[in-house]
């Protein structure tokens, strides 16, 4: 997937708004990969620096509240709520509303939980613009951070290894991204199993 989001914004890359759309559209398809390849993009000079991390937002920003819109619209057609009663969605609505910030952070950083937690904000009625501003500055601290990591750490990577070092450079970011990560979800995972077992 990653070299696939890498060659889509490689062949783009001779036009900078062609690349900028690129970027955009790729973060829909996996944001961390599009990040890392954006940043290593700039690194490289193929896109300006401007382009390449304003792009990624408005892609992350975009897909996050695309995820808000498609709650709505399942709260809205009411299928759903066949299988969830009224009680339910009033407790899980005050619930998140107390826990936004730190539901929405969480989402973010935990692999599989963005999906469900943006679902659930929009279909729940969260509030729109408060949800918005959120996700707006978790998204451009999360992808500053992936970002300047790709874009101090590329150069380096260059100077020791030459034309492969791309690829050195995604792989050691990839995993100070995912290691991290999946041993957070190992950990939840044990914490759900121990308290089916009580």
């Amino acid at each position: 997937r990653l070299i696939d989001v890498s060659s889509l914004l490689t062949a783009l890359s001779a036009n900078p708004w062609l690349a900028a759309i690129g970027i955009i559209l790729a973060t829909f398809i996996l944001e961390d990969a599009a990040t890392i390849t954006a940043g290593v993009m700039a690194v490289g000079g193929i896109i300006p620096l401007p382009i390449a991390l304003g792009s990624l937002y408005v892609g992350i920003v975009a897909g996050d509240a695309g995820l808000y819109g498609l709650g709505r619209m399942v709260h809205a057609r009411g299928w759903a709520q066949r299988w969830i009663n009224v009680r339910s969605i009033v407790r899980g609505r005050r619930w998140l509303r107390r826990r936004l910030v730190t539901a929405l952070v969480s989402a973010r950083f935990t692999p599989g939980m963005r999906f469900p937690t943006f679902v659930a904000s929009g279909f729940l009625k969260i509030s729109f613009w408060r949800f918005f501003s959120i996700i707006t500055c978790v998204a451009a601290v999360w992808t500053t951070l992936i970002f300047t990591l790709v874009w101090n750490f590329g150069p380096i990577v260059a100077k020791l290894v030459g034309e492969g070092a791309w690829m050195v450079g995604v792989g050691v970011i990839l995993l100070v991204i995912v290691l991290p990560a999946l041993v957070r979800l190992v950990a939840l995972r044990r914490k759900v199993r121990k308290g089916a077992a009580h």
